[in-house]
């Protein structure tokens, strides 16, 4: 994710070899959800979507791409 220190808008760019339905969730350290990025079908290729992170602590966050039957996780660092 950029830019980084981390701003309260950031973008989070991802691959997707297929078309298929796609779930990106954020989770805190603990592994409570805390929000739900995406949760439609996309085109296979490359994308980027949005990341408000207002009204959420200094931390690590764990972002989760879900889609045919994959399970991708990355950490994102949050710095206010």
């Amino acid at each position: 994710a950029y830019p980084n220190p981390f701003n309260p808008i950031t973008n989070v760019p991802f691959e997707l070899s297929g078309t298929g339905h796609v779930n990106i969730s954020v989770f805190d350290i603990t592994g409570r959800m805390v929000g739900v990025l995406l949760n439609d079908t996309m085109q296979a290729g490359r994308h980027t979507i949005s990341f408000n992170a207002n009204g959420l602590a200094s931390g690590i966050y764990l972002i989760r791409l879900e889609t045919g039957g994959e399970v991708k996780t990355g950490k994102v660092s949050l710095v206010k």
